[in-house]
């Protein structure tokens, strides 16, 4: 979603229901969202529907098979739905054309392509499902009920409890334990410092401390030990998060609607590797990530 915020609006926009019920919404989910609620709405009484009118006795009495009509209201719903999304995705494209600040190149246009392609094949598959079920089903009000309970299911609730699965089967620390771990670390890492501080100005009470500190091979290592271990507690972090993040990727598979994210993300260059990847760049840059 995209704003224009200005400082009378700011606090509204921040606080909006939309904002708070769907903080990551995206084009690619809006896509997926509403292009699925439309799908399930225009097929679900294509052919019981008919059937019910007596329509489709006319149509079998005119010698069409029950596989021809299927195939012509297969390929009509297909052609009746993604049309009017890509004159809206052409207008799109030209409302971003007419700005001079963007810049498409040769690879942009292959994305959008490769994009459009995915919705196609998304719209396709919904629609060969919804008329499925509509044949399937006695009535209309049934394979209404079924198909909107298929769209919950596979679009809101799959997606978004794989998190919470992926949190029960691979374990990741939290931000407290691992704040203890590395206040013990650094607590310990002061206190053998300081034991050797203590132990050397016994001897030597004009020592310059902080020359000392500098030079001392055994403060070095003592303080390399410390900084080492906890490196490691951070990369452990990081193994531990990639593998819940891959683990609850695996599983949102099973839905229907995931392919058709997964090239939005990849596209968008928003895929979870890259995620990851950041993750792992703060470990191994960032000592004060905690």
């Amino acid at each position: 979603m995209f704003y224009k915020i200005n400082i009378d609006n700011e606090k509204k926009i921040l606080f909006s229901p939309i904002e708070i019920l769907f903080k990551n919404l995206d084009f690619g989910k809006a896509t997926m969202i509403l292009l699925s609620l439309i799908v399930i709405i225009y097929c679900y009484n294509s052919i019981n529907g008919e059937k019910q009118d007596g329509t489709l006795k006319l149509l079998r009495a005119g010698g069409l098979s029950k596989y021809q009509i299927f195939l012509g209201k297969y390929i009509g719903n297909v052609i009746s739905i993604f049309i009017p999304y890509l004159i809206v995705i052409i207008f799109c494209i030209i409302y971003i054309l007419v700005d001079p600040l963007i810049y498409f190149s040769s690879l942009n246009w292959l994305e959008i392509f490769i994009f459009l392609l995915g919705v196609l094949l998304f719209i396709s598959a919904l629609i060969f499902g919804c008329l499925w079920v509509s044949a399937c089903a006695k009535d209309t009000i049934t394979s209404l009920i079924i198909l909107l309970c298929f769209w919950i299911f596979f679009v809101f609730i799959i997606p978004n409890i794989t998190q919470y699965i992926s949190t029960y089967f691979v374990k990741v620390p939290n931000k407290i334990e691992i704040d203890r771990n590395i206040k013990h670390i650094d607590q310990e890492k002061k206190n053998n410092i300081n034991s050797l501080l203590m132990e050397y100005l016994a001897n030597n009470p004009d020592t310059n401390i902080e020359e000392w500190i500098i030079t001392n091979p055994e403060v070095m290592k003592i303080i390399y030990k410390a900084e080492t271990s906890k490196k490691e507690i951070k990369e452990s972090y990081y193994k531990k998060l990639v593998k819940q993040i891959k683990f609850a990727i695996s599983i949102s598979k099973i839905s229907p609607s995931q392919p058709l994210f997964n090239i939005i993300q990849s596209i968008s260059h928003n895929r979870a590797d890259e995620i990851t990847g950041y993750f792992k760049a703060v470990c191994d840059n960032s000592y004060d990530l905690f």
